[in-house]
């Protein structure tokens, strides 16, 4: 439709290949975003779709393999069937998998341990666990099987929590107008950042950089910072103890 047009002009406008994205015979999902005096934001989404993903073409993304040491990054939009199914065909193919449950729409109990990093907010964490306080809600996904927990703080950055141990990054004091996509710009600037084998550290940093840039302006897409913008906030990412 449409809209499906308007995303895949984006996409190529970035640069970034189209080739396997799917066509699905349903419209393409829409949000209503509202947004506070304070910048936060309550989303309404329909998922049609996102749940029309069957097993079959599931299957068929997950064979496009590039080779090498693939990542499967997910979220929470598709059915608890296909999201397990992903999960397990990715960790058997040998692919790093992490997972962004945003929006929380089932019961994530037993695919754990199929998810090497686990990033979640604070609304996500205390849903997910039922503990409203994030550093035990971390130990708690960590027990349900995570390989890492990331919490995302919002202005108070993210804390991680993985085997090897804990440590927080901090975000700049910046003036939030609109929060939303916040949470996409962190996951997938954390994930180019693995792909191009960061360590954990920096690429955290760096993604907490992308996401305090990104909630300074209004809309999603729209609001992600530049390819240029995203270099120069890499290498600041990249000089320790450097603030984001």
């Amino acid at each position: 439709d449409a809209h499906a047009e308007i995303i895949l002009d984006r996409l190529r406008h970035e640069g970034l290949l189209t080739d396997h994205l799917q066509r699905l015979p349903v419209s393409t999902d829409e949000s209503l975003i509202f947004v506070g005096p304070a910048g936060e934001n309550a989303i309404v989404s329909t998922a049609a779709a996102a749940h029309s993903l069957d097993e079959r073409s599931a299957a068929l993304i997950l064979g496009q393999r590039s080779g090498g040491r693939d990542l499967l990054l997910m979220q929470g939009n598709l059915t608890r069937a296909i999201t397990a199914s992903c999960l397990e065909r990715a960790r058997r193919a040998g692919a790093q998998t992490m997972l962004n449950p945003a929006p929380v729409a089932f019961d994530y109990g037993g695919l754990w341990p199929s998810v090497d990093l686990a990033v979640v907010n604070e609304v996500e964490s205390a849903t997910l666990t039922g503990l409203p306080d994030p550093a035990p809600a971390a130990q708690a996904l960590r027990h349900a099987g995570a390989s890492t927990v990331i919490t995302t703080l919002g202005a108070q950055g993210a804390r991680v929590v993985s085997a090897e141990g804990e440590f927080a990054v901090p975000a700049p004091q910046v003036e939030a107008v609109d929060t939303t996509g916040a949470g996409d710009a962190f996951c997938g600037v954390l994930a180019a950042a693995l792909e191009a084998r960061l360590g954990l550290e920096p690429a955290v940093r760096w993604a907490v950089a992308a996401a305090s840039l990104s909630v300074t302006r209004r809309g999603t897409a729209s609001a992600f910072p530049s390819a240029d913008e995203l270099s120069e906030l890499r290498a600041r990412a990249l000089v320790k103890g450097a603030v984001p």
